[in-house]
Parts: C-alpha cells; structure tokens; sequence
C-alpha cells in the first residue's frame, strides 16, 4: 500500500476530499474540466491519454489521511546563521570504458551505456526511451487506434452508414474555433490560447490525437444510446449503477429529440468523459495485450504489432538528454537489482510474482480508485509493466532485508510518523527551469541556461548580499496559470508564489516540485525528502539537479509531529513497512550503480 495517502498539501485546499481506497490508501483524482463556454460534442475535450480534460493539465490532488491531530503544534527550532551555500562540484567526465567493440557515442542517445562491462545496445536504449514518460503517450494512442479499428471494422461488416464510421474533416477545426471563443472569454488579456492547448496534448500531431479521440467518442460513445456498442454496454453494466447510467443516456437522448437542442452542457461533457475512460478502461481489460512480443515489438493488441520504429519516429525530434538519462537509469536499475537479489536468491519467481501483485492490487477492485490510476497517474510510472517490476522488486527486497519490530520502529520515527502525521513547512524553492511550461517540452539548452542562472542567484546572493526575496522573485521560474474570469472573484490573493510554500505537508510538496515516486526510483533522489527529512530549519541547501531544472530550497520552519497518531496500529504498521521497502529500495538501487562499474549516465548541463 502506497503512501498515497498521507500528506496531500494544503488542508485548505478547495479540492480536498476523502476518498477510501483499498486499506488505508487514499487518494483522489481532480482533473479540471472544460469552462461551459468551451463544451463541445461528447468526448471531444477528453484526453483518453492522460485522463484529464484538454484543457487542463489533469492536475491529481492527493487527500491526507483525516488524523486527528491531538493538543497544539510545535515548531523545531531553527537555525539563526547566515545563508550560505556552495554549488556542487562539476561531474568528472568519465573515461571511456576499456570494452570491446564499444560503440561510439550517438547524436541522440548519447554515450553507450555499458554495465560492469556488458555493452547495452542503442537500440535496447531507444526501445527503454518508447516506454518511458515521452513514449507513453503515444502508445498509448497507437493502442486506442487499434480500438477504434476494430470498432469501424464491426461497424462496416453490419452495414451501419458512412455517417456513423467518421465526421467531416472539418470537425477539429470547429471544435477548436469553439474552444478559441471560449479561451478569449476567459482570458481577454490573451493569456491562454488554442495553441496552449495542443501543447498540452503531448504529441507530435495534436490535432490528429484531437480527431483519435473525438473519433473514439462518436463510436463508443453514440448520442442514440441504441446504437452503443457491445463492449460499451458491457462496460456500463459490468458496475454497480450501470443501466442507471445507460437509462441516463436513454433519456437525454429522447429529451434531446423531442426538443431539438442538445442537452450536453459543461457537466455532462464532464461525465461523458469518466464514462469514456471507463469504457476505455474496460478495452483494455479484455484485449490481448502482449509486451516485448517479438524483437522491436513493443506490444502486441490484438493481434496488431505496436513498434519501436513506429513510436520513435513520433517521438525523436523531441527526444532529450533528460529522456535518454532516464532510460538508461531505468535501465542500469532494473539489471542490476535483479543481479543482485538473483544472486542473495530472494528475487521472486514469475509464479511468486504473480501471486504478490494479486494480493498487492486486488484490493484496489472493490476501490473506487483503480490500480492502474494509482500506479500512472498518482505515481507516475509511465505503464503498469514497470509498475509491476517495481512491485515485484519490492516483495524481492522484503525477502532480502526483511526489517525487525525495532528497526521499524526506527524507521517509522524518522520518516513515517512524519508524513502520516501531516508535518508540514514554510520553505521558499526558487527553480530555474529548463522545462518550457507553456510550450510543454524542454528548452533549447535549457539545462546550460539553468545551471547558469542558478550560478548567478549564488553570485548574487553571497558574494553581493542581496536580498533572498528579491533572487526569489526575479529568478523563480514557476509556472502560474493565469487566473480565469469565471475564476476572478474567487481567487485567493494571498496565495504565495515565485515557490512560497506556506504550510504545505510532504506530498502537496512532492507534487509542486514536479517530482514522484516513479521519478525518485529512477533518479535516486528526492529534493522534497531532502527537505522534510534532513534540512536544518533556517539553512539554505545546496542547489541540487531536479526534474524540472536547478532547485534551491531555503528551510523556515518544520512542525513536529503530534506525539500520537491516531491511525489504527495495523493500518500504521502496513505503512510504516510500505514507506521503508520503497525507501530502502530506491537508496539500495542508487548504491548498486555507485558502486558497479556503470558508464553512461550522462547529465545535462555544462
């Protein structure tokens, strides 16, 4: 059980809600959806990739656990010196192996990737860069065309109409004029353009995913209920409420007909999109689909070949340093825990497996928050395949270094009791970014530029003495959407920005920061932990290399944890054991590439 639950941000949160998942896990998920005066046909607004609307960025607000804290809250004590701090020292740059036949370095993958001598193939690499976060995307759609050609095949073989197998050319370019009305409504200053939007959509051809899933939803999701699919009705009536929902349609459809207007407002665009996943979802729960079916192959569905060649050629003219890095980390990870724990002989067997994850994830089927939008959207893994390594590294690493009661207890005291206990803190993080937020993709030498900045806010800071909130302001590079009209009245004009976190608990921060627990296994650090774990109040940290660019926290103020937690002991023990497997694993990972001879992990920058 993950510790999704604890720690969700800020208690004042206007999205805050308590959702029970399986045990104690709780989470839930609050995908913003589009303003009244962008609805459109039915699914045309939602993203079938990432489960938000398109215009949004399907923000996730995870939910503290409702612990009752008990007597007032206690402050540590803080530090009273002196800012100060150094930038890290230059990475050495590694002499190239001693290795037979090692390949030169790639114009974009890099330098070969070589682990305790063996050579991993380039194309090993991009097929590792296809499954990662640029990749998944995109296979994402690949599969859902599969869908939706077996659809129109079943559609063509009973004769349906040319009307009901596609919709003029012209249909995105409606829906986008729509939506560009809409925008200029909510944002007259013109903050927020269509342009914005097919960014956000993470594609190489957004207005082709735009027609995929408006397509999708005019096959799966019909205005004539009569003419829903099998497998829709089948999604539909496979849940508790299901001929509710289907009697709904029904309804609105005849309601629809009988006056001429169509009833789909803003609210039913929003729930024609959970429908869309559900049926989606359900897809994908009765297709045949086969990872790593044969060489190059990346998935078979249904029998259709989803390539390597087919998703890198949509994603290589967007392929960075930062894509590649994560791969081979993924990569070096992946070998050599399971080298490791083959040889202490606690890796689990493909039937052992098997039988952990069932117990690990059945759970989750009575929840209202499935396994899969814990593990994708929550956690971040870019597909359930890694997500099922992780699972299974973690059983392996529980057989390894099964801990004692004291060593918990230990544990538990350090770290857990902090997030379950909702300590929060007051930390100013400037970060130069080298991600483009509004462009969605990383800057032209941005990783150069913000190393460069970073440099500059410590020239400034310790060798002029400016001031801390003025290097916050000028050189914090967060993004803030603009604040819609519709929104104007309600906005809160204290909130804090340039990277003010105000009283904000561990996994609200974790999330600001741009981090996860699929990011932190991968790199084998976490600024966030960092923060609430080790940093001494008042001090200001080192400048460290994060997901989005160069971060610089400045520790105000921590609470204490309350003496006692009011959480049942069984529920408090399975987290206490899940935090200190995913801990221990990720820091048992880094130290195996410390100390293997692994050549390869370039980072970006100077």
């Amino acid at each position: 059980m993950p510790l999704i639950g604890c720690g969700g941000g800020d208690a004042e949160s206007p999205q805050s809600a308590s959702m029970t998942g399986p045990g104690a896990a709780r989470a839930a998920a609050a995908p913003a959806g589009a303003p009244a005066s962008t609805a459109a046909p039915a699914g045309a607004g939602a993203d079938l990739v990432t489960g938000g609307g398109v215009n949004s960025l399907g923000d996730v607000n995870i939910v503290p656990f409702q612990t009752v804290i008990e007597g007032p809250i206690e402050y540590e004590e803080g530090s009273q010196k002196p800012l100060v701090t150094s930038f890290p020292t230059a990475e050495e740059v590694e002499a190239r192996p001693a290795v037979d036949n090692l390949p030169s370095d790639d114009v974009l993958l890099g330098r070969p990737l070589v682990i305790d001598g063996t050579i991993v193939p380039f194309e090993e690499i991009k097929k590792h860069v296809c499954l990662g976060a640029l990749g998944a995307p995109e296979l994402a759609l690949a599969r859902i065309r599969v869908f939706i050609e077996e659809e129109l095949q079943r559609l063509t073989e009973i004769g349906a109409p040319p009307e009901r197998l596609d919709f003029g050319s012209e249909a995105v370019e409606t829906y986008l004029k729509s939506v560009e009305v809409g925008l200029k409504a909510e944002y007259p200053e013109g903050d927020v353009g269509v342009d914005d939007l097919l960014n956000s959509l993470s594609t190489s051809d957004p207005k082709q995913k735009l027609h995929q899933q408006m397509l999708f939803a005019k096959l799966f999701l019909p205005s004539n209920p009569a003419d829903f699919p099998p497998l829709t009705l089948e999604a539909l009536l496979k849940h508790p409420g299901g001929q509710v929902t289907l009697d709904h349609y029904k309804s609105l459809h005849e309601e629809s007909i009988a006056s001429g207007q169509d009833f789909r407002d803003a609210g039913q665009s929003q729930f024609d999109e959970v429908i869309m996943q559900q049926i989606l979802g359900h897809l994908i729960e009765v297709a045949s689909i086969v990872p790593d079916a044969a060489p190059s192959v990346l998935y078979r569905v249904n029998g259709v070949d989803i390539t390597v060649d087919e998703i890198w050629g949509r994603i290589k003219d967007r392929v960075t340093t930062m894509d590649v890095l994560a791969a081979k980390q993924w990569i070096a990870k992946t070998t050599l825990l399971k080298k490791a724990m083959d040889a202490a002989g606690s890796w689990l067997s493909d039937e052992e497996a098997y039988a952990a994850y069932h117990v690990h994830s059945d759970p989750y089927k009575e929840s209202i928050f499935s396994i899969e939008s814990v593990a994708m959207v929550v956690m971040q893994f870019p597909s359930m395949e890694r997500y099922k390594f992780h699972r299974r590294a973690l059983d392996s690493f529980l057989r390894m270094r099964k801990p004692d009661e004291a060593e918990l207890a230990k544990f538990a005291e350090s770290r857990t009791n902090r997030i379950v206990g909702q300590v929060s803190v007051d930390a100013d993080v400037i970060l130069c970014s080298a991600w483009d937020f509004k462009a969605n993709r990383w800057r032209e030498n941005g990783w150069i530029e913000a190393e460069n900045r970073m440099k500059d806010v410590l020239r400034l800071l310790l060798e002029e003495q400016r001031p801390w909130d003025e290097l916050v302001e000028r050189y914090s590079d967060y993004y803030e959407p603009p604040t819609p009209v519709s929104q104007r009245g309600r906005a809160d004009e204290n909130r804090q920005t340039k990277g003010r976190f105000r009283n904000i608990q561990r996994n609200g921060l974790l999330r600001e920061l741009g981090e996860s627990d699929y990011g932190m296994f991968v790199s084998g650090d976490s600024i966030t932990d960092f923060i609430f774990f080790e940093q001494e109040v008042g001090t200001l940290g080192q400048p460290r290399r994060g997901p989005l660019g160069w971060y610089l926290p400045h520790l105000k103020g921590r609470t204490k944890p309350p003496a006692r937690l009011t959480l049942d002991e069984a529920t408090l023990e399975e987290l206490v054991l899940d935090d200190y497997l995913s801990t221990g694993l990720m820091n048992y990972a880094q130290e195996l590439v410390e100390k293997s001879e692994v050549y390869g992990l370039e980072y970006p920058g100077t």
